[in-house]
């Protein structure tokens, strides 16, 4: 009696172990947190149409653009970045020449025209478009408690949630052993920072591309003091201890002191809109310097890094819109081709 009590007992232990560290190592972080975990994802019906496009981003799951290539197994899961949550998709997706006046009314980001670059390169791609989470508020004190956590799960738990939901669309369309590259740009490249530290696909590789620091460490899900969802602060003991097949990308330009070569749009823009707001200005410029001189210094933390498994490149000179922008994809993309993998 007391060898079978025994015995069970060793079993009952092995099972506690064995869901311990099933649950510690779960392959996608924040799964906790996940508002539809059973969602659907279907496809845009016609994602040249920008207005439909709109109307059909919303509601239950998530739809998606999508570039196949038959016979491949290379596939790319793309996360946006937040102005394609917080502006509508006929600006997002409208190519304008690039001017100041332009951007008003388009930013050249058609998330369809980027599928078929990759596609033609021989690249399965996907690529949800996130849902509207962003709120407008006066300040931090003004938010509700409500309002504050449906931005930050916009900002820190949406973009893992779909790449959650792609990799299973991509190995049930293209088989268990299709070749995973998760990449994404500005606060949804905060994502593949993540995934290259806590995904336990041996396989996979991770690209961000300009990226912020959206998800917390420690699985924390809070945004951080004084309404702050995103940063530009790497967590160094953590990406240099975790972080595999890691590569971090940025635009030339982004990494410049803000002066006659500073392009950032927003900065040009308000620029030209206050010329004659000299004080205004000099506030308006001092906050692009300091966005800068985090991005600058974002970049510079990657290069002192020992983790043989994080690269750091720089893409020709672009900007940091213009490195997600369907207008100069046969630059960026190439890098992040190369740095899949592909």
């Amino acid at each position: 009696m007391f060898k079978f009590a025994r015995k069970n007992f060793k079993l009952v232990c092995i099972f506690i172990i064995v869901l311990f560290f099933t649950h510690s190592n779960a392959d996608t972080p924040y799964e906790k947190y996940f508002q539809e975990p059973n969602a659907t994802l279907t496809k845009f019906s016609d994602p040249t149409n920008f207005i439909l496009v709109e109307k059909e981003s919303e509601g239950p799951g998530w739809r998606y653009f999508e570039s196949k290539s038959q016979g491949s197994k290379k596939v790319i899961l793309y996360n946006h970045g937040w102005s394609a949550v917080g502006q509508k998709y006929k600006k997002l997706a409208s190519e304008g020449d690039g001017t100041i006046k332009s951007r008003k009314y388009a930013t050249n980001r058609n998330q369809q025209k980027i599928a078929d670059f990759f596609g033609s390169k021989s690249i399965n791609f996907y690529s949800v478009l996130r849902k509207d989470t962003a709120i407008q508020w006066r300040s931090f004190s003004d938010a509700s408690e409500e309002i504050l956590r449906k931005e930050a799960y916009g900002k820190q738990i949406e973009p893992l949630e779909v790449f959650y939901h792609l990799t299973k669309l991509a190995k049930k369309e293209l088989g268990e052993d299709c070749e995973i590259c998760y990449v994404g740009h500005s606060a949804g490249g905060a994502s593949p920072l993540f995934t290259s530290m806590y995904l336990k696909d041996k396989n996979s590789k991770h690209v961000a591309m300009s990226p912020e620091n959206c998800m917390l460490y420690e699985d924390q899900y809070r945004f951080i003091e004084k309404g702050k969802f995103c940063d530009r602060t790497f967590f160094e003991n953590k990406y240099n201890s975790l972080a595999k097949r890691l590569t971090i990308l940025y635009g030339g330009n982004e990494i410049k002191t803000p002066g006659p070569g500073y392009t950032y749009p927003s900065y040009l823009m308000w620029v030209n809109k206050v010329k004659d707001d000299e004080k205004w200005l000099e506030r308006r410029k001092k906050k692009w310097e300091n966005h800068y001189k985090h991005t600058k210094s974002y970049y510079d933390k990657a290069l002192t890094f020992k983790n043989p498994e994080i690269n750091v490149v720089v893409v020709g000179n672009l900007n940091h819109t213009e490195i997600a922008e369907h207008t100069h994809v046969n630059e960026w993309g190439s890098a992040v081709i190369k740095a899949c993998g592909f």
